[in-house]
């Protein structure tokens, strides 16, 4: 797993958001994709930077129980 890097100095207006979106994915006879639609989308702003790296540490557990995952770079 990629080690997430948290700022040290935080001001009042940095935050970090972790963010889930269900997308509909066809994909072509070689395996491109060529349609995408958004169905929803769920954003959370934690109370901490520790906190987001928590929460999305434990997304990617689930994540990789209910299937295969890669990451979106």
């Amino acid at each position: 797993m990629k080690q997430i890097k948290v700022p040290k100095e935080q001001t009042p207006r940095d935050y970090l958001v972790v963010r889930i979106q269900l997308v509909h994915v066809k994909k072509s006879w070689l395996g491109l994709k060529y349609y995408e639609k958004i169905l929803t989308a769920s954003a959370v702003i934690p109370d901490t930077p520790e906190a987001a790296v928590d929460l999305t540490n434990q997304t990617v557990v689930q994540f990789k129980k209910l299937g295969v995952s890669f990451p979106v770079e």
